[in-house]
C-alpha cells in the first residue's frame, strides 16, 4: 500500500488541507476563513520585539522594509509569504528564539506551508533534539505532506512522552487510517475518544474507522450517541449517512445525507449515499448524476464507482458495468460488497470462472458473509454440482437466514432439475423480499442467465 493512500470512503477527503483538519495536534480547520481568523489571532498579539535582538527589531521597523510592517487585512497571500522568507532570514541568525521561531512556525500554518514547518521544526531539533514542540509541529508537517509513514515514529515518540495526549492520539489514528490500516487506526482513536471526548474531527475518524473494520455496531452507537455534532457538519453528517446505510439503517441514512448536503453541495460521503439511495428506489438515472457529481469532485471515490457499476449492472450493460466495478474494487479492496457486485456481474455476463474467483477473494475478507457462500452454491449450482450447491445453500442459510442468494441456487437446482414452476415460484418469492431498485433488478437480470424460467 502506497504511503500516500487515503481512502476516501468514509471520510470523502483527498487533499492536505481536508487532512490536516482531522489532526489533533495542528489546527482543526485550514480554510480560508479559518486561516483569516488565525491570521487575525496572530495580528492581534503583535510582534513582541523585544524578544529579537536589536537587530531584529531594527530591521522589522524599518521603513524601507514596507512588506515586513504589520499584518493588515489587506495582506496579501504573496507578501505573507515574503513576510516568512524574512523571518526565515532573521532566524538563520538567531536559531534559538523560540519566539521568533515561534512566529515563523505559526506564519507556515496559516500558508499551509508545511515543506517550511518540517524545514523550521528540523532546524529546531537539530538545536534541541527532545523539544516536543518542535517533535509536534513535525509530525504536523508530515500529515500535511501526506507522509504518513514517516509521521508514525515521531507520533510514537510524543505517545511515549505523553501517554494520554488526546492530540497524538487522534493523530496516531489519523496516521494509521490514511495507510488504510484501520485495525492499527482503533486503539488510539478509541483512546483519544476516552481521553477527550468526542469532537467532530475525532468522530469522523472513528465513526469510519469502525466502518472500514464491519464494526458496524460500533459505528452506529458512536452517531446515536453525538447526532447534535453532526447538525451542522456537513462532513460528519456524511460519515454517519454513510454508516447508517451500510446498517441498513436506509432512513437515517438518508436524513444525513439530505441534511449534509442542504449545508454542503459537494459532500461527497452524502452524494454516494443519496446516489445509492435513489438507485434502490428504482431511479437509476437519478443515482448515476449524484455518482458522477462524486467523481467529478473526487475520482478515486471508489463508493460512486460502485453505484455506477451497480445501475449499469441492473440496464444488463454488463460491459460497462464490469469496467465501472473493477475502478471501485481497486479503489475499495477490502469492501465485501464491491467485490460481490463484481461477481454478480461475471456471473451474470457468463463467466462464471471469473465469478467463483471474486467470491473465494470475498470469503477471505469476511469468511462469515453469508451471501459470499450463496454466490458460489449459484455456480455450483449452474455447474450441476447438486450436492455442492446443496452444502453451500446450508451454510449461507446458516451464516444469514435472510440472504437471497441460496434461493437464487434453489431456482437454479429446480430449473435444472425439470421443475421449472418451482424455479418460477422461487424467483417471484425472490421478488417480493427484494427492496425496490438493485435487490430487485439483480433478480430480473438473474431470470436471463440459462437454466431459469423466463
Amino acid at each position: 500500500m502506497p504511503d500516500n493512500y487515503w481512502p476516501e470512503s468514509g471520510l470523502g477527503i483527498d487533499d492536505s488541507a481536508a487532512v490536516v483538519r482531522l489532526a489533533g495536534s495542528g489546527p482543526q480547520e485550514l480554510t480560508t476563513q479559518n486561516c483569516g481568523q488565525r491570521l487575525h489571532r496572530f495580528r492581534a498579539r503583535r510582534l513582541d520585539l523585544s524578544s529579537y535582538s536589536s537587530l531584529h527589531a531594527t530591521v522589522l521597523c524599518a521603513p524601507v522594509s514596507s512588506k515586513m510592517k504589520q499584518p493588515t487585512e489587506s495582506d496579501t497571500r504573496v507578501q505573507r509569504r515574503d513576510r516568512l522568507r524574512a523571518l526565515e532570514s532573521l532566524l538563520k541568525n538567531d536559531p534559538a528564539n523560540p519566539r521568533l521561531l515561534s512566529d515563523c512556525v505559526e506564519l507556515a500554518k496559516e500558508l499551509a506551508d508545511f515543506e517550511a514547518v518540517l524545514r523550521l521544526a528540523d532546524n529546531a531539533l537539530a538545536v534541541r533534539a527532545e523539544d516536543r514542540r518542535a517533535l509536534s509541529d513535525r509530525a504536523f508537517a508530515l500529515i500535511g505532506l501526506r507522509r504518513f509513514r514517516d509521521a508514525l515514529p515521531v507520533l510514537q515518540t510524543l505517545h511515549k512522552a505523553e501517554p494520554g495526549n488526546a492530540a497524538v492520539l487522534q493523530d496516531l489514528g489519523l496516521s494509521h487510517y490514511c495507510l488504510a490500516e484501520y485495525a492499527q487506526a482503533v486503539a488510539p482513536l478509541e483512546a483519544a475518544y476516552r481521553a477527550a471526548g468526542a469532537s467532530n474531527g475525532l468522530l469522523r475518524l472513528l465513526v469510519s474507522t469502525y466502518h472500514h473494520l464491519g464494526a458496524m455496531d460500533e459505528a452506529t452507537a458512536l452517531a446515536d450517541a453525538h447526532p447534535a455534532l453532526a447538525l451542522a457538519d456537513p462532513a460528519l453528517s456524511g460519515v454517519y449517512a454513510l454508516a447508517f446505510l451500510d446498517a441498513s439503517r436506509a432512513s437515517e441514512a438518508g436524513q444525513c445525507s439530505q441534511r449534509a448536503l442542504a449545508m454542503d453541495a459537494q459532500c461527497i460521503d452524502a452524494l454516494v449515499v443519496e446516489g445509492t439511495l435513489q438507485a434502490t428506489r428504482g431511479a437509476p438515472a437519478v443515482a448515476d448524476e449524484l455518482f458522477e457529481r462524486a467523481l467529478a469532485l473526487a475520482p478515486l471515490t471508489g463508493r460512486a464507482w460502485l453505484g455506477l457499476g451497480t445501475t449499469a449492472l441492473l440496464r444488463q450493460d454488463y460491459a460497462t458495468a464490469l469496467s465501472r466495478l473493477q475502478r471501485a474494487v481497486e479503489q475499495l479492496p477490502s469492501h465485501v460488497g464491491s467485490w460481490h457486485t463484481l461477481a454478480w456481474t461475471q456471473l451474470l455476463s457468463g463467466d462464471l470462472n471469473a465469478a467463483e474467483q471474486t467470491f473465494l477473494h470475498a470469503l477471505e475478507l469476511n469468511r462469515n458473509f453469508g451471501e459470499s457462500h450463496g454466490g458460489l452454491a449459484v455456480i455450483a449450482a449452474l455447474r450441476g454440482e447438486r450436492s455442492q450447491a446443496q452444502h453451500l445453500i446450508e451454510v449461507a442459510l446458516r451464516l444469514d437466514s435472510a440472504s437471497l442468494s441460496p434461493d437464487f441456487a434453489r431456482a437454479v437446482l429446480a430449473g435444472r432439475a425439470g421443475d421449472p414452476q418451482q424455479a418460477r415460484q422461487i424467483v417471484l418469492g425472490m421478488l417480493d423480499r427484494a427492496a425496490p431498485g438493485a435487490a430487485a433488478g439483480l433478480v430480473q437480470g438473474f431470470r436471463q442467465t440459462p437454466s431459469m424460467p423466463h
